[in-house]
């Protein structure tokens, strides 16, 4: 009985995301450059439903870079940046 063979699972070449079994790229849809009016060789054949997808997908992950302000305002203290004054620092001048 052959035994079968196990692939080691590829990662991005700039931020080491695993890729798909069936991508041919170096790199994920995130840092990869290649897009439905400038595509490479690999996905020059690709559909439109399959660039829609990847655009989707990239349109997401931008989304969940942006902070939402209220977690960013409830992660810094705002009563201590209220109670800061300029003249509170130590005067650095010789």
């Amino acid at each position: 009985m052959e035994e079968l063979e196990r692939k080691e699972p590829r990662r991005c070449s700039s931020c080491k995301q695993f890729l798909k079994a069936a991508d041919l790229h170096g790199m994920c849809i995130y840092c990869r450059p290649c897009t439905g009016k400038e595509p490479c060789d690999l996905d020059k054949d690709w559909s439109e439903e399959q660039w829609e997808e990847v655009e989707e997908r990239r349109k997401e992950k931008a989304a969940k870079k942006v902070p939402d302000m209220a977690m960013v305002l409830q992660s810094i203290n705002m009563t201590q940046w209220r109670r800061w004054k300029p003249d509170s620092l130590p005067d650095w001048r010789p």
